[in-house]
């Protein structure tokens, strides 16, 4: 008999929830059904587990991508904005608090419960034989499990650990790799090193498995795990393997906007222009919301007259001098998946730090010329290494910004000697973030803490 889906959510997230709080809960397994009609059996089963588009590529509140931005300096608040804040998290995380959950496990459970969405397919799939027929389909569920779980893993690692340091990072504590579905596995730290070689490892394999670019936007594909392949290795500061999957991620998936097709008298002019989404990953807004956050005077300034982008991704607030962001593919959600301009620019700097001028600029160029007036825009040209470098990395916020990889980016560029600190300003109270600052590791909550044992973060 077909497995039913709503039956099986239930039973998953109760499920989930025990086994992301670390606890054995013996009444949970005490009226837990007969594991025949609960468990998914069949590859259809387990096709349809991994397509929960609204567990797997929704998050309803304190996405970590939207945490992540919190923390960066693309955006400013009001002091009574802040105060309205509805999420203490949310609070916390702009100014840079030394505890941010207070005891609240939302984001640390939805991801994790993402990660036990894929273990237990990759377990249903290892009691699965597949003849001729089920093969690919096997594939792909195979596939798709890994990447969920290694695309969750990795936004768990920018929250919940330490940026990545050759030297540190072999002894530097990660997070949990929960690598199976049983519940009563004691819980322990990896390294910052074998959580990365775990990301690398499950995407490697996943992009065997999968089709080579995305089939629907809420779907794994190849060129989803060779852009996830890119963004690591760039956090490793690993530049050619960088470059390597950025170009293997656009010669499967090279879609690109036009940006002078937006809609700009929409209140989200990019929703529906979707041509550059590998994949999608909506996340709720929290402090970055359209309404409350004020983009940074500087990064406005910096987007010049003819750049589209500054009428497409901003919108004069209401009764300010200020700009709101109105810029996310994703609407009223702000946008936490993967794109190709993400990829271009990527190996754009790969390019750039390698000393190949060139080619770096014409990544750059071929981004840039569907961002601006073509009847403005001027490629930028320079023969200056350094120079290109910047300005690569200048548009990378610009276009980036938003997606929480900002926060990505602070991290693994403080680790090389850019120094740059994020300022608030809250009532004449001033927060900072110092560059490799302790707190560029959220704290994990309370409650896995004291039920796990594992080591806590320290925090300033």
């Amino acid at each position: 008999m077909l497995l039913n889906i709503k039956n099986i959510n239930k039973i998953l997230l109760g499920a989930s929830l025990v086994m992301l709080l670390f606890s054995c809960n013996k009444a949970w397994l005490d009226i837990k059904p007969d594991k025949k009609q609960v468990v998914p059996q069949t590859l259809n089963d387990l096709e349809a587990l991994l397509q929960q588009n609204t567990i797997l590529n929704t998050t309803s509140s304190s996405g970590l991508q939207t945490l992540a931005e919190e923390g960066t300096d693309n955006f400013f608040l009001t002091f009574s904005s802040w105060q309205g804040l509805s999420l203490q998290a949310d609070k916390n995380a702009y100014i840079f608090a030394p505890k941010i959950f207070d005891g609240a496990t939302v984001s640390w459970n939805r991801y994790y419960q993402r990660v036990f969405y894929a273990n237990v397919a990759l377990e249903g799939l290892a009691k699965i034989t597949p003849n001729a027929l089920q093969l690919q389909q096997w594939q792909v569920v195979k596939g798709s499990a890994l990447f969920i779980r290694a695309h969750n893993f990795y936004w768990l690692l920018q929250i919940f650990a330490m940026p990545y340091n050759a030297a540190q990072a072999g002894v530097q504590p990660g997070i949990p790799l929960r690598l199976n579905a049983n519940i009563n596995e004691p819980t322990t730290r990896a390294t910052v090193q074998q959580c990365y070689d775990r990301l690398l490892k499950d995407l490697k394999e996943a992009a065997l498995l999968l089709p080579p670019a995305p089939q629907h936007k809420i779907k794994p594909s190849a060129a989803a795990c060779y852009a996830m392949l890119a963004r690591a290795y760039l956090e490793l500061h690993n530049y050619d393997s960088a470059q390597y999957y950025a170009t293997a991620c656009l010669n499967n998936f090279a879609g690109q906007i036009q940006f002078s097709q937006a809609a700009t008298n929409e209140t989200y002019p990019l929703q529906n222009l979707q041509a550059e989404i590998i994949y999608t990953d909506k996340v709720q807004t929290g402090a970055i919301s359209r309404n409350l956050a004020m983009i940074d005077t500087n990064l406005y300034k910096s987007y010049e007259n003819g750049d589209l982008r500054k009428t497409i991704f901003f919108v004069k607030s209401s009764g300010t001098p200020y700009y709101n962001f109105r810029g996310s593919y994703e609407g009223v959600y702000h946008f936490g998946g993967i794109a190709t301009d993400e990829l271009l620019l990527t190996r754009a700097e790969c390019y750039a730090r390698k000393g190949d001028i060139t080619k770096a600029l014409a990544d750059l160029d071929n981004l840039l010329k569907t961002r601006w007036d073509k009847n403005l825009y001027i490629p930028f040209t320079s023969n200056d290494k350094d120079q290109v470098l910047q300005k690569i990395l200048l548009e990378r916020r610009k276009q980036l910004c938003f997606r929480g990889l900002r926060w990505v980016d602070l991290r693994r560029l403080n680790q090389e000697g850019y120094n740059i600190t994020v300022t608030r300003n809250l009532n004449g109270t001033i927060y900072q973030l110092l560059p490799n600052s302790p707190n560029y590791a959220f704290d994990i909550p309370d409650n896995v803490i004291e039920l796990s044992g594992i080591e806590q973060n320290v925090r300033q």
